[in-house]
């Protein structure tokens, strides 16, 4: 199963509090994926760590946005370090946003995926 699968499966009960979006951008073919809250924080960094593992060879970046700021930082240094999404101590709290780009084994294409929970949705899981 893949991450669009598995996003589709699990995204299946509300569809309309949870979109992908597709641009091309250049070389780049990207998706947002924007989640609702029950999708944990988890979800979204075993998410990404399967593609990573699976579809995205060459992984070139890897980001997180802050949640108060909605500053990105760049973690790919760390993700290169650890080898894999899961094993990332930057990732043990939740972020605004998760991104990993790479080469798409599955479209054959430069790829970037930003995972993002709603802010209203957080908030409101508090």
């Amino acid at each position: 199963m893949g991450f669009f699968d598995a996003f589709k499966k699990k995204a299946s009960q509300n569809k309309e509090d949870n979109t992908i979006k597709h641009f091309k951008c250049g070389p780049w073919e990207q998706y947002d994926v924007l989640m609702n809250a029950y999708f944990s924080w988890q979800m979204i960094v075993e998410l990404a760590n399967y593609m990573a593992s699976t579809d995205i060879s060459n992984v070139d970046q890897v980001s997180i946005s802050d949640l108060n700021s909605g500053e990105d930082k760049d973690q790919t240094y760390e993700f290169a370090f650890h080898g894999t999404v899961r094993q990332m101590p930057s990732l043990a709290n939740e972020h605004a946003a998760l991104g990993l780009a790479g080469t798409s084994k599955t479209l054959n294409a430069l790829t970037k995926c930003s995972c993002t929970v709603r802010k209203q949705a957080t908030e409101n899981k508090r």
